[in-house]
């Protein structure tokens, strides 16, 4: 099976999101840590003219829409999610992501997962595997960017 690193579409506006520092804790937000985070944070985020209300978003953080949400249940039910309302005062714009709780998998350990987060250097990236990524494309998913894993386990 393949695998890829998902990430964002940066030639598309999306939602910016700023003054997370303290409202989030990226290391925090991790499955084993559940019991202990909030079911939802509010996070104010920046909007471009053009925006578009991307599928996913991976930068300061992982976060989905309902949509993409629902089709990654499909692959891991386990996967607990944290609702994320942003929100950007001066557009008086709002809408609801959710964060997956993903485990974190070595290089070798992903292997049967269809979602995982990996840390790469100082900051995390996200691995996907290619049936859930082409079950996400196949609905319309808006917003992604793929680099396949060559030697994927």
């Amino acid at each position: 099976m393949k695998y890829f690193v998902l990430k964002n579409d940066e030639e598309n506006a999306m939602p910016r999101i700023v003054n997370w520092y303290s409202v989030i804790n990226p290391q925090r937000f991790v499955r084993e840590n559940i019991k202990q985070l909030p079911r939802f944070v509010a996070l104010e985020m920046k909007l471009d003219q053009d925006f578009v209300y991307t599928d996913i978003i991976t930068s300061p953080f992982f976060m989905v829409s309902r949509e993409a949400a629902d089709i990654i249940h499909m692959y891991d039910p386990a996967i607990p999610y944290i609702s994320a309302v942003l929100f950007d005062k001066e557009m008086q714009e709002s809408i609801v992501y959710y964060m997956p709780l993903l485990e974190e998998a070595g290089r070798q350990e992903y292997k049967n997962r269809p979602l995982v987060r990996q840390k790469q250097d100082r900051r995390y990236q996200i691995i996907a595997r290619m049936d859930m990524i082409e079950s996400l494309l196949v609905r319309g998913a808006a917003g992604i960017t793929l680099s396949e894993i060559k030697g994927a386990p």
